[in-house]
């Protein structure tokens, strides 16, 4: 399950990372028509926020295994102080 998780993560991470870079690219570009612009950067946040969405709901229903608790050694009757074993 763990594969799965991570897989799922890193796809949604990469999309998630290209969108950021567009959204930059897009506020920098001076040659843009600035209603496209700002419509496709709308259309980019809207994205970016349904993406990190995403990445939530993949943790919520892909949680971390939870390692199994140690086991615990059973109690060993005390002795008094200087023995060195109880009987």
């Amino acid at each position: 399950m763990t594969n799965v998780k991570q897989d799922l993560l890193n796809k949604i991470g990469i999309e998630k990372y290209y969108a950021e870079l567009e959204l930059g690219r897009l506020a920098a570009d001076p040659n843009m028509n600035y209603m496209d612009k700002i419509n496709s950067m709308a259309h980019l946040l809207e994205r970016i926020a349904i993406l990190n969405g995403e990445l939530g709901l993949a943790g919520q229903y892909f949680p971390d295994q939870v390692a199994a608790p140690q086991q615990v050694n059973p109690v060993q009757p005390a002795g008094h102080p200087g023995q060195t074993h109880a009987e």
